[in-house]
């Protein structure tokens, strides 16, 4: 007898991707009802935050150092 899962299994890394677009979503409809607002993100990770500094680059939305 076999089971299988109701929900597949996710890998960090796609959590972590998960995670990155809704940041962007979130960032694209934040500036849609204000251009002129700004954001702060932060993490316990680094490596977290330079992932999301790169995909705000390739969505063209540069971030301040």
């Amino acid at each position: 007898m076999t089971t299988c899962s109701a929900a597949p299994q996710r890998r960090p890394r796609a959590l972590a991707q998960t995670k990155i677009e809704a940041v962007r979503e979130e960032l694209a409809r934040m500036l849609a009802a204000d251009p002129a607002a700004k954001a702060l993100i932060f993490s316990q990770f680094t490596s977290m935050l330079d992932l999301v500094a790169f995909r705000l680059n390739q969505a063209r939305r540069p971030n301040l150092p």
